[in-house]
Parts: structure tokens; sequence; C-alpha cells
């Protein structure tokens, strides 16, 4: 069995405590403010497709991708109103679609999982060949420094024998909406400006 395999078996349950609802408004009330209106949406890193089906009831045609081809199982079996989903096998850097999309998310600090620079810059690079002019571009992303103020604190999952040993951080990361202002991030020790990779692979300031 994978570790993928294990994870998305419990992944619902691990992230039990996510509000996906409020996240789902918060992405929703950017996509009405966005310069191209809204209809189709990428999610990158989908997992399990909670967020995927939950943008697909509100209306919005979704493709979601993930590298896990047991993560897109567990997304693909769940079922809901609206046009279902389009559910891809691709790694991020490796992002091709048969067109664009107005809007693409990635939540949940997805892009940690990438540890090389060159993957990261890929990984824009795509995201800004495949998302259409004036489109829309939010993900979140986790940084040394915010474990560092954690000063060493963790959540201690214990609600389970099996998953005693599950650490999961306490504080949660901040959404980065491109196009806009952004601060210096740190993307698994890679120091970089938001706004200067953007520049580099192509989107607007």
């Amino acid at each position: 069995m994978s570790s993928y395999e294990r994870l998305a078996a419990s992944y619902d349950e691990l992230t039990e405590d996510v509000d996906y609802q409020r996240r789902a408004d918060f992405l929703e009330r950017l996509f009405q403010r966005a310069r191209l209106p809204v209809h189709t949406v990428l999610d990158l890193a989908c997992g399990t497709g909670t967020m995927t089906w939950l943008l697909t009831a509100r209306g919005y045609e979704l493709i979601a991708v993930d590298g896990s081809e047991d993560m897109l199982a567990a997304a693909a079996a769940k079922t809901g109103p609206g046009i279902p989903p389009v559910f891809l096998h691709q790694s991020m850097p490796q992002l091709d679609l048969y067109g664009t999309v107005d809007a693409a998310i990635c939540c949940l600090d997805s892009l940690n999982y990438l540890t090389n620079p060159r993957d990261v810059q890929r990984t824009f690079e795509r995201l800004h060949l495949f998302i259409a002019p004036g489109g829309t571009l939010i993900f979140d992303v986790n940084t040394p420094e915010k474990f560092l103020r954690l000063d060493g604190q963790v959540y201690l999952d214990e609600t389970e024998p099996a998953r005693a040993n599950t650490l999961v951080p306490l504080e949660r990361s901040v959404p980065i909406v491109a196009n806009q202002s952004a601060p210096l991030v740190r993307i698994m020790g890679i120091l970089a400006s938001v706004s200067t990779l953007f520049t580099l692979v192509g989107f607007p300031r």
C-alpha cells in the first residue's frame, strides 16, 4: 500500500477541522471580484476533492488535478449537484490541460509538497500557460518562519490509537492571490518574492 493510498483512506477524517464551506465562500468572493468572469476552475492538487465538489455545487465547472491516483479515486467516488468535474492524474509541474481556465486554486498548502525550486517555478509556468489572460490564481503556502513562530507547538491528534502520533501544526496558512502585492514567502527553504516569481514566469504585475 502506498503512502498516498493510506493517506487517501483517512484524509477527509484528518482534515475534518477544516471549514471547507467558509473557504469556498472566501474563494467565491475573490471570483466575484475577478477581472475575468469565473466559470471554469482548476483545482490543482485537489486531494480527495472536497473543495472541488463544493465549487461544483455552486455552479462552477471544475477540472481537478492530483498526482495521486488514490486521492483522485476518493474524489471521483464523491457525488454532488452540478456538472461532474473532470479528474486528471498529473503532477503539479507537469500540468497539461486541453484548454484554459478562468481561475485556478491550490489549497491547503499543497505547493509545499514541491521540494525542488525548479518544480515550483515549473508549476507556476504551467499555471500561467493554462489560466486565461485576466484570470485568477489563488494559493496558500506554509513557511519556515510560520513554524518557527509555533516554537515547537503542535496539535497531537489522539482521537484514534492508530493516529496518536499524527502531528498537525496549530496555525493555518494564509491564502495568496495572484496579481495582488504579495510579501516575501519562503517555499520549503526557497526564498523568493512571489511578485518576482510571477513576473519571471509571465504573470502581470
